[in-house]
């Protein structure tokens, strides 16, 4: 038998390789049972709420937080405002599975997103060529390249809304007094399902269940 196949190294390396890993799902399952208790839900959401102000430099509150270890996190009475300190959303509870930003190409990927009792408030000021959620997504993640200018694009593969308000006002052109008005929607009381979600600047696609 050779020397290498006597060698205890490789039993020891998988053995601590082991412990480490027991190690780390024993760190994972404490922190979620630690975001089971209300106390530190609150103070979670608190520490999280003052940082995202700070940050984008537009009030955000957030009642809850939750995390599992398989990537879905659940915000419970959220308030983010814009830029001009009106409200762009508040959301009853707000469950996002699996987030990805990536900055360099622009890009945010969600695997499925529920959302319950949204005000979403869309809008395009006369002085302005973006809408106010545009404007403020370019400012948390702001072009490093003067070249590019690109919008960013959100994907979402599943998603569920219910009890939504959604409100869109383009400033840019006056509301129509009869018929359909594209530019000024007011929607209440919307409940949608439905898969392939993208959102491209102030362009909104996805594919409705029925």
């Amino acid at each position: 038998m050779s020397s290498a196949s006597r060698s205890p190294w490789p039993r020891r390396i998988l053995r601590w390789s082991g412990a480490l890993i027991a190690f780390v799902l024993f760190l994972v399952l404490t922190a979620s049972a630690l975001l089971l208790l209300p106390g530190v839900q609150t103070w979670v959401a608190r520490k999280l709420a003052v940082w995202a102000t700070e940050r984008s430099g537009v009030e955000v509150r957030i009642g809850r937080f939750t995390a599992d270890p398989f990537g879905a996190i659940t915000l419970w009475d959220v308030h983010i405002g814009d830029l001009e300190q009106d409200t762009l959303f508040d959301v009853g509870r707000l469950r996002i599975v699996r987030p990805r930003i990536n900055s360099a190409q622009r890009t945010v990927k969600v695997a499925a997103l529920e959302v319950e009792r949204l005000r979403f408030n869309l809008v395009i000021d006369s002085t302005d060529a973006h809408s106010n959620l545009t404007n403020l997504v370019d400012k948390l993640f702001p072009d490093t390249s003067t070249s590019s200018g690109e919008d960013w694009v959100i994907r979402c593969g599943q998603f569920s809304l219910d009890a939504v308000h959604f409100s869109y006002h383009d400033h840019h052109v006056a509301p129509i007094p009869w018929g359909v008005d594209v530019d000024h929607p007011d929607v209440r009381d919307l409940a949608v399902k439905g898969h392939g979600l993208e959102v491209i600047g102030d362009s909104i696609t996805a594919q409705l269940e029925h």
